[in-house]
């Protein structure tokens, strides 16, 4: 059986996650193209960023040892300093 532990509620839906510094934070891309970084261990937001002129965040990933970020939209690849 899943239980829901914790809850934070976004401003769009979400389309994307993954995980960053060995999972200690977790990277959220969503369509209207904010991206939000969050602490692991607590739901709660440690960094937000609104790009709404790349578009929607279709992918993301952490690189260069999770210092910055990857973001794929439907227009290109953008690196994020995080």
């Amino acid at each position: 059986m899943i239980e829901e532990t914790q809850r934070l509620d976004v401003p769009e839906s979400i389309h994307c996650m993954c995980f960053l510094k060995g999972g200690q934070e977790i990277a959220v891309g969503m369509t209207d193209g904010n991206l939000l970084i969050l602490h692991s261990d607590q739901v709660r937001v440690k960094a937000s960023f609104l790009c709404k002129e790349i578009g929607g965040i279709w992918s993301v990933c952490g690189v260069n040892r999770d210092l910055e970020i990857a973001v794929g939209t439907i227009s290109g690849i953008y690196i994020l300093s995080a």
